[in-house]
């Protein structure tokens, strides 16, 4: 990531950072590039700029590019193009959106805390800008304007198989009281699948599972048969009995979610046998709640 956020989008401006030319597809899955059938294609110094071809381009383009063209972006720092571009996201991403040049680096609904350097991003000598990557290292400083719940969050869930259990207990105490105040979407395609993967293989435990569960409440039933009804069957089958005894509990939150087709083979099976292990009145009564019944 580090090599991304320096380099990649100023040398796509220049031609295509590698020499290759690529085959059959480039896809992004879970945040992994995968590159298939690389093939040499020519030489770095052949190689032309398409900049221009990408939508809005002249809109976005800085201001040395305007008066000299994109050969001159060869005579300035690689991350100049990146720095400006950056600047530009801020600003749409605070205003709702970027009409023309004469708006680059005006603070209007930008965070004091980030104007200084939102402004270096955007400078018009290229020389002076403040590149992507110290832009980051500047907002990640204690105190700086990279130091939110969100980023700390997102930050957190990615490290959260490394966590001891009193580590892991602080961080889901944190998520139960953000789960408001973001996008669901970030919910389900950040965290969720990181919740899983620690309740399944990390040790994640009951506190985790539950937290999956009151994201999965907002899920549609195709994202959530997709996403959890296959973990939750692994889960019922699991040894831990703190886990299956959380799975019942939750149970009335899931039924209406799950295929009367797996409920009645592979999870209802698994309930009997954990309601007859089970010396605790909540878990009997769960498992044989009117709800699963009726389903």
């Amino acid at each position: 990531m580090d090599f991304l956020k320096s380099a990649v989008a100023s040398a796509i401006a220049k031609g295509s950072s590698f020499p290759y030319s690529l085959g059959d597809r480039v896809d992004i899955s879970d945040s992994i590039w995968t590159l298939h059938n690389a093939t040499k294609r020519t030489w770095a110094n052949d190689q032309q700029t398409y900049a221009s071809l990408v939508p809005d381009a002249a809109r976005y383009t800085p201001p040395e590019v305007v008066k000299g063209g994109w050969d001159t972006i060869k005579r300035h720092p690689l991350t100049a193009v990146d720095a400006y571009g950056l600047g530009i996201l801020i600003y749409e991403v605070f205003n709702g959106g970027f009409m023309g040049g004469d708006q680059v680096g005006k603070t209007t609904n930008i965070p004091p805390t980030m104007q200084a350097s939102y402004k270096r991003l955007c400078t018009a000598n290229p020389k002076l800008r403040l590149s992507p990557g110290h832009f980051v290292e500047q907002g990640k400083k204690h105190g700086g304007f990279f130091q939110t719940p969100l980023i700390r969050l997102t930050d957190d869930i990615e490290s959260l198989g490394l966590k001891n259990d009193a580590e892991r207990e602080e961080f889901i105490n944190e998520l139960d009281g953000l789960t408001e105040d973001f996008p669901e979407e970030f919910f389900k395609m950040k965290v969720l699948p990181e919740l899983l993967k620690s309740v399944e293989f990390g040790g994640g435990g009951p506190k985790v599972l539950g937290a999956i569960i009151k994201i999965g409440s907002k899920l549609s039933s195709e994202e959530f048969n997709s996403r959890l009804t296959p973990v939750i069957v692994r889960l019922f089958a699991n040894p831990d009995r703190a886990l299956r005894v959380c799975l019942l509990d939750n149970l009335p939150l899931m039924i209406d979610n799950l295929p009367q087709k797996i409920v009645n083979d592979k999870i209802f099976p698994q309930m009997v046998r954990c309601a007859i292990e089970s010396s605790f009145s909540p878990v009997t009564n769960n498992c044989f709640h009117p709800d699963i019944w009726v389903h």
